[in-house]
Formats: C-alpha cells, sequence, structure tokens
C-alpha cells in the first residue's frame, strides 16, 4: 500500500522505528502488524505543536511518546547481535518490547509512563508465554512497584526523563 511504502521510505532514513511483533511460535494468535515510533521524540511534538512539559504531559500522545522513547534509547545501547520486538496476543498477554540479547537469552521489558507504576496482568501472561531469562521495567516513578507478590522493587527516573531500568525477580 501507499501509506506502506512511505512508513518504509521514513524507516529507510531512519526517522521511524518500526517494531516488528515477536514471532515465537508458542501456538498463540499473536498480533503481526509492526508497532511505528518516530525516533526523535522532539520531531514528534514539534509536529503535533506540543512546544512546554506541561502541554505534553496533559496530551494524549505523552504514553506513546515515552514509549518509543524509551525503546529508541535501549535498542541503541544494545549489542548489533540483539534483536528487538513486542509481543500482544489477542488474549491480552502483551510485552512492550522483547529482546533477544543472544546465545537464547530473552529479555522482556515493561515500559510505564505513570506516577503510580503497576504491572498489568498481560505482562505476567506474555512472561509466562515467553520464559524470558529477565525482567526489566522502566516508569517516570519513585514509588516501589510489586512484580510478585511476595516482592517489590523501586523503579526510577528523575523530571528529566531519565530512564533507569531496574530488574524484576
Amino acid at each position: 500500500t501507499t501509506v506502506g511504502r512511505y512508513l518504509d521510505l521514513l524507516a529507510d532514513l531512519l526517522l521511524v522505528r518500526r517494531l516488528p511483533p515477536w514471532g515465537s511460535n508458542l501456538g498463540k494468535r499473536l498480533v503481526k502488524a509492526p508497532k511505528t515510533y518516530v525516533r526523535d521524540s522532539g520531531i514528534c511534538h514539534a509536529l503535533l505543536g506540543i512546544g512546554t512539559t506541561d502541554a505534553l504531559l496533559g496530551h494524549p500522545v505523552a504514553g506513546g511518546s515515552w514509549e518509543g522513547f524509551v525503546i529508541e534509547n535501549i535498542a541503541r545501547a544494545l549489542p548489533k547481535r540483539a534483536a528487538c520486538g513486542f509481543y500482544r496476543t489477542a488474549g491480552g498477554a502483551e510485552a512492550d518490547l522483547v529482546v533477544d540479547v543472544g546465545a537464547g537469552e530473552l529479555w522482556a521489558l515493561e515500559i510505564k509512563r505513570s506516577t503510580a507504576p503497576k504491572f498489568p496482568k498481560g505482562f505476567y501472561h506474555a512472561c509466562e508465554d515467553l520464559r524470558p531469562m529477565q525482567r526489566k521495567s522502566t516508569s517516570t516513578s519513585m514509588r516501589r512497584v510489586a512484580t510478585r507478590p511476595s516482592s517489590s522493587h523501586a523503579v526510577a527516573s528523575d523530571s528529566s526523563a531519565r530512564t533507569t531500568s531496574k530488574l524484576c525477580a
């Protein structure tokens, strides 16, 4: 389609990232369309006429923009051999970012732009399906988040939107 060709062109020009669905054969109905993120969140905000932090925080694009920002920064920091994707099933299991870092090591990541983050059931179901060696979370909060009924950890970021990922047990 014409839209698909334009998106391919934007991806070739490194303006957008097309994150493919994680294609593991788990016998589940998986979402097959790639997710598309504008690689430079500043360009995205400028195109939408968002000029201030307050305007951004009140805009519906804030969550998706944060997710794209985090994914772009993680993807750039990974080794070249690493493969990235996302996982979503028709039944609601979802991991925002799945990374194969090589040698069979799989990571599942949940990305939240929230002052009160909590892990949705879908992330737990995705981890049951994928069986990642590591589960990671990223948030804009300094609050402790329960990752299992018996454990919690802090997921931190400061107000300048720098991300700190903590390992979820």
